[in-house]
């Protein structure tokens, strides 16, 4: 038991570790015109049905053209995915639902889990880096995915209550240059 107990904690270490040298060397973005509907589906695709719960996208509409790094966008969808899925009130399964839509020459993404919601006195920590409030956590989830945004011209942000949380990511719509 002893073994298994040092084995868990040096692959918690591990985890640990590679979140950092990610972070040490996180590429320059290389935007490409997007389909932000089907990054948005393969993203969810991934957590449609997990042991933690499930995660639902509905897409609503035809394609919706943004300029980012698709595998950068991805990596924050799945780390705010991953931390909607952990927010589960022990004893019930998670629900997640995504949305896609367009607002005001912007892409609108929603996340909104069914969690216990995330308390005040944390809420201005969640995307530093090294914050978390699990035992297995690096704290550089949220922060990355932050990052990601930022740098792709978007904003991220959140709201919640004792239902749950929902995250907003916005990003500006793809337009061609006219020339």
């Amino acid at each position: 038991k002893s073994v298994e107990v040092m084995l868990r904690q040096v692959e918690i270490l591990d985890a640990i570790a590679s979140s950092f040298s990610s972070l040490a060397r996180m590429p320059a973005l290389a935007p490409q015109r997007t389909d932000l509907m089907t990054l948005v589906a393969q993203a969810t695709a991934l957590f449609a049905n997990t042991s933690d719960g499930q995660v639902r996208f509905t897409p609503s509409g035809g394609p919706l053209w943004v300029s980012v790094d698709h595998t950068a966008l991805t990596r924050a969808l799945s780390n705010v995915l991953i931390n909607a899925l952990q927010a589960r009130v022990e004893g019930r399964p998670a629900l997640v639902d995504v949305q896609v839509s367009e607002t005001d020459m912007h892409a609108l993404i929603s996340i909104r889990d069914n969690g216990r919601g995330i308390p005040e006195s944390l809420q201005d920590r969640i995307f530093q880096p090294q914050f978390t409030t699990k035992e297995s956590g690096s704290g550089l989830g949220l922060y990355m995915a932050r990052q990601f945004v930022l740098q792709s011209g978007g904003k991220i942000w959140f709201t919640t209550s004792g239902q749950g949380t929902t995250f907003f990511i916005e990003l500006p719509l793809f337009i061609a240059d006219k020339a």
